[in-house]
């Protein structure tokens, strides 16, 4: 794989769902009013608050990779911002997985962790196209050498992803299981 010299990754909230958050707010604002719908009303007007403080407050993180390693930048309302440079030597582990798979794509997560501690958690709509989160991956299991594993694609069409030993890797990926 061709290391590219910087390849920045983002994660955290979005102004959208504050604007999700305000709709909701708006409409529930607007069944009190006009209809004194207080259990719809108020039910809305809570669940649109809720969606914008957890936007407002959330964190961001970004993740610059190198061939040095990976920086991170985190910024939060509540605690600020930091940053932290880690050579490709301190990952110790990757995870992949898949969460609301119910559709058979769901969303495909790839976390990032240095012993105990999560870095960083990348996802990605498995059925809106995964061209940034296969790079992702694809960059880790070059770079993390010193990790027994690497995860290989199965199924390209839902983006799942299966751990193989490293010294295996060149073999085909295990079947995926019927149903």
């Amino acid at each position: 794989m061709n290391i590219p010299l910087r390849k920045e990754y983002k994660s955290g909230t979005s102004w959208v769902g504050i604007a999700i958050g305000g709709i909701f707010v708006f409409l529930g604002t607007f069944q009190l009013l006009l209809f004194d719908w207080r259990a719809i009303g108020g039910g809305a007007i809570a669940m649109g608050g809720l969606l914008i403080l957890s936007q407002v407050f959330g964190t961001n993180r970004t993740m610059v990779c190198t061939p040095d390693g990976v920086s991170l930048d985190t910024s939060s309302r509540l605690r600020g911002k930091t940053h932290e440079m880690l050579t490709w030597s301190e990952i110790t582990e990757t995870r992949y997985y898949k969460r609301n798979a119910r559709d058979s794509y769901g969303y495909a997560v790839f976390e990032i962790y240095a012993g105990p501690r999560r870095l960083f958690s990348y996802s990605r709509d498995a059925s809106q196209g995964m061209q940034g989160f296969a790079e992702l991956v694809e960059l880790f299991n070059a770079m993390t050498v010193h990790l027994p594993y690497v995860w290989k694609l199965v199924d390209q069409k839902k983006s799942v992803y299966a751990k193989m030993d490293r010294v295996n890797a060149g073999a085909e990926p295990p079947p995926l299981p019927q149903r």
